[in-house]
């Protein structure tokens, strides 16, 4: 549940050197003749090859350029659980066979944009849409659930939020100490969070919602704290459709509103649901943890280049200035929240 910590963390993991692997190889790995095999994506952490069969099949490669052979052997793993869950609305690119030798994996390819792109590009009725995936995430919430939260997954959460790194002033301070005390005696949903929903990785077509990136690992924390993950990558996908709603985010609040209360409409789970101003407490200070942990994301991918350049350096500069902006206008929207109550 120490996102923050876990990703501080990682600024110190080095590149894992991966074999190279070419269509030949991958064709005798899965012993059928390749029609095409490309390079598709490559960035920090992994190369994407996309590959298509003579009989039309199209799949995706991933090589990891920066986990270890047992932690991409561990979210090939993921994937293949998240294939096994039957959940009506709900897929996951097939696992297909795990390649330890080339530090890969080889899964079903996943067609048409994401939600992401579909948001930017006006490609979908965004309230229809969250109104049919939140039921479908209180679904897998709930073959995900693992009990009610204590005072020490509370503790948990505020201690992650100590960072140095956040910079908070006294008085905001101050808010968070009134919002934890708020939240003191009330139980909220805890389990294995998808860690990264984001827009980014869902594709959503036909009432279908398909989920790519597993977690590696299965990680206890709020369950909300996927809420806020698709909060704030809503967030951006919305900035980037209208740079304008960095100033005017009715949109994007009425759009969360919708997303939330059908969510918790349709979480079924043996704990009893909290006030509903409590449960926008706790999920403003989950929307915190993760804009700090994407600050954190920020920073290390800058201290892994080999070479920064000014424009590289000016970015990422201003996408941490953007990001400590939204965090101060969260605990502003939290002091408002704890007056009304």
């Amino acid at each position: 549940m120490d996102f923050i910590n876990r990703a501080l963390q990682e600024k110190t993991r080095a590149k894992t050197p991966s074999k190279s692997i070419d269509g030949n190889s991958l064709a005798k790995e899965l012993n059928i003749a390749l029609a095409e095999f490309n390079l598709i994506l490559e960035n920090r952490n992994s190369l994407l090859y996309k590959v298509k069969t003579f009989d039309d099949r199209q799949l995706i490669l991933k090589q990891t350029k920066s986990l270890t052979p047992k932690e991409i052997n561990d979210e090939y793993n993921s994937l293949v659980y998240y294939n096994s869950l039957d959940i009506i609305g709900l897929k996951t690119p097939k696992a297909i066979k795990f390649l330890p030798e080339y530090n890969a994996y080889v899964m079903e390819f996943v067609a048409g944009e994401n939600l992401n792109f579909q948001i930017i590009g006006s490609n979908t009725n965004l309230m229809s849409t969250l109104k049919q995936t939140a039921p479908i995430l209180a679904k897998l919430h709930m073959k995900e659930f693992v009990g009610a939260s204590s005072i020490y997954h509370l503790n948990i959460l505020f201690e992650d939020l100590e960072t140095d790194l956040l910079r908070f002033s006294k008085h905001e301070k101050r808010v968070l100490c009134k919002a934890k005390d708020s939240l003191i005696g009330h139980s909220f949903p805890v389990g294995y969070s998808y860690q990264d929903f984001s827009p980014l990785n869902l594709y959503f077509a036909e009432g279908v919602l398909t989920l790519i990136d597993p977690p590696r690992t299965k990680v206890e924390s709020f369950l909300f704290r996927d809420l806020a993950t698709f909060s704030v990558g809503l967030r951006k996908a919305l900035l980037l459709k209208n740079p304008r709603t960095l100033f005017f985010t009715k949109q994007h609040t009425d759009s969360m509103e919708v997303f939330i209360s059908r969510y918790i409409e349709s979480l079924q789970v043996k704990t009893s649901v909290a006030p509903s101003e409590k449960i926008h407490t706790l999920f403003y200070l989950l929307v915190i943890q993760r804009l700090a942990e994407m600050i954190v994301f920020q920073n290390n991918k800058l201290q892994r280049l080999s070479k920064v350049t000014l424009k590289t350096r000016t970015i990422s500069f201003l996408t941490v200035k953007y990001l400590r902006h939204e965090i101060h206008r969260i605990i502003r929207k939290t002091e408002r929240l704890l007056k009304q109550v």
